[in-house]
């Protein structure tokens, strides 16, 4: 069985360098709170902005054997309950999760769920989660520590205040509010934050709440078998971060695939309607063809018919125009006799007429010689 480290005060004074297991390794966290019931006690005030003279006691209700411990345990939030009538649960999250909304909303609805069956309603306690993040998880909206509750939307009074979600954002200490600063929340902050022991010295500032979590860090820190769990713990967080970050990425990806292929899918429908109508038009060209060729098969038989019946006007045009030739060839004749005739004529009218006057010179009836 494993011994847990021992402490030694005030040794971490002279400490100086990178700490290799950091209070934002939620193991760590949860070892100096359950080592020391100042540091718990200190840190559920300063989250609830409490002054630790109004509370009576905290409780740790998640103890763990750390001599027994498994380092892929992962239930390593701090939950506790406070003057034996409220309930408050915190957890670490030190890498980027899109879903942690949902998860945190969860988490506190079973921290609320408080009472077995058969319990009266009467006998749930006030619950409030929280979140101590090392990002803005409304990078459009930051702030240092956000409390969220449920509440009337257009007149903005609560629902109830016995449930609660609160963020802490260590990304943003420096927007930390006077009354943060008063309840020493900025202070564990920058606990949180500290890499080396120079500034997790500096961050304490000689509270001794404070002092009390860097004796325990140090203890773990500067005994390399007591250190081995805690770091196998902090290899299986980072294990966890990185498969939570290709999570992420592959299903960034996959989303972009998925938009990839509905428009992919788009394009096909419009491309398949575009072909269909492309058809459909093809279709109807094709019978305007086939139209076509049948008024153009009538209309070359129509032309054959017509040309056959314009050889044969032509023909007949032919022989009619030998027959005017021959006519107009009978006509000069005819009328070259006629010439003859109306000259003889004429002739003849002249002879008359000169017999005529004679026999009208000479007293002789002209009627009476014919």
């Amino acid at each position: 069985m494993k011994k847990e480290p021992k402490t030694s005060k005030n040794s971490y004074r002279n400490a100086t360098g990178a700490i290799t297991v950091t209070l934002r390794n939620d193991m760590m966290l949860h070892y100096t709170m359950q080592k020391s019931a100042r540091a718990l006690k200190g840190l559920i005030c300063a989250l609830k902005g409490l002054d630790p003279k109004t509370v009576k006691e905290v409780k740790l209700m998640n103890t763990i054997d750390y001599g027994t411990y498994n380092a892929k345990e992962i239930i390593l939030d701090i939950k506790v309950i406070f003057n034996d009538n409220e309930i408050m649960d915190v957890e670490l999250q030190m890498y980027h999760d899109a879903y942690w909304r949902q998860r945190s909303l969860l988490y506190l609805c079973r921290t609320y769920d408080s009472i077995g069956q058969g319990d009266k309603f009467s006998q749930l306690k006030p619950a409030t989660f929280v979140a101590i993040m090392s990002e803005s998880l409304f990078p459009d909206h930051p702030e240092f520590y956000s409390r969220f509750q449920l509440q009337n939307q257009k007149y903005h009074y609560p629902y109830t205040t016995n449930f609660s979600l609160n963020v802490l954002d260590l990304s943003h200490t420096d927007m930390a509010t006077e009354e943060d600063k008063a309840s020493g929340l900025l202070h564990w902050a920058k606990m949180f934050l500290a890499d080396t022991w120079e500034d997790l010295n500096q961050a304490a500032g000689n509270d001794p709440t404070l002092e009390e979590v860097i004796d325990n860090m140090y203890a773990v820190n500067t005994i390399p078998e007591e250190r081995t769990l805690f770091e196998a713990h902090q290899k299986y967080l980072n294990a966890m971060a990185s498969i939570q970050s290709e999570r992420e990425e592959a299903e960034a990806r996959l989303a972009e695939a998925r938009i990839e292929l509905g428009d992919a899918k788009a394009d096909l429908n419009n491309t398949q309607s575009e072909l269909n109508n492309t058809l459909n038009e093809l279709s109807s060209a094709k019978n305007e063809l086939n139209n076509m060729q049948s008024e153009l098969s009538n209309t070359q038989s129509e032309l054959t018919e017509t040309q056959s019946e314009l050889t044969e006007a032509r023909s007949e045009l032919t022989e009619t125009r030998s027959e005017l030739t021959e006519t107009q060839s009978e006509l000069t004749e005819t009328q070259s006799e006629l010439t003859e005739t109306q000259s003889e004529l004429s002739s003849t009218r002249e002879k008359l007429e000169k017999i005529r006057k004679f026999c009208l010179d000479n007293g002789i009836d002209p009627d009476a010689i014919a």
